[in-house]
C-alpha cells in the first residue's frame, strides 16, 4: 500500500495504555481516512495473539517496512504536521517516537514472540 502523505492532515491523535503506542488518524484527500500506528517499544516481548509488533509502524493494519518510502513519508509528514494544532504533550510524544524510528536501535530492534500459557489462554476465552 503506497500513500502520498503530501495530501494528508491529522484528524486526531490518541495514546494507548500499553506502554506508549500512539494512534494517529489522518485524512487523505483522495484515499479517505487512514490510521498510523506507532507501536510502543518499551516492552519488546509480545504474545502471539497480538496483531501488531512492538516498536513498529503500521498504516491501518499493514506493517510498514523499515526504511521504505512509506516509512520516510510518515516521518516527513509527522515532522511537518507536528507543529500544527497539537498540544505540547502530544508534540513531545510524537518527537520521541520519531527519534525512535530514526535511531540505530530501531533498525535492529527485534521483538520476541511469546506463547500464552494454557491457563491464560482459557482465561482470555471467558
Amino acid at each position: 500500500m503506497k500513500i502520498e502523505f503530501t495530501n494528508c492532515k491529522i484528524k486526531n491523535v490518541g495514546v494507548c495504555m500499553d506502554g506508549g503506542s500512539i494512534v494517529i488518524s489522518i485524512i487523505h484527500l483522495s484515499q479517505g481516512e487512514k490510521t498510523i500506528w506507532l507501536m510502543q517499544h518499551m516492552i519488546p516481548e509480545y504474545y502471539e495473539e497480538i496483531d501488531k509488533l512492538p516498536g513498529r509502524v503500521y498504516i491501518d493494519n499493514y506493517l510498514v517496512e523499515k526504511g521504505s518510502t512509506n516509512e520516510s513519508g510518515i516521518i516527513e509528514f509527522l515532522k511537518k504536521e507536528i507543529t500544527t494544532n497539537l498540544s505540547d504533550d502530544v508534540i513531545e510524544m510524537l518527537k520521541q517516537k520519531l527519534d525512535w524510528i530514526e535511531s540505530d536501535e530501531y533498525a535492529t530492534f527485534n521483538p520476541t514472540k511469546k506463547k500464552l500459557s494454557e491457563a491464560r489462554r482459557n482465561a482470555l476465552k471467558d
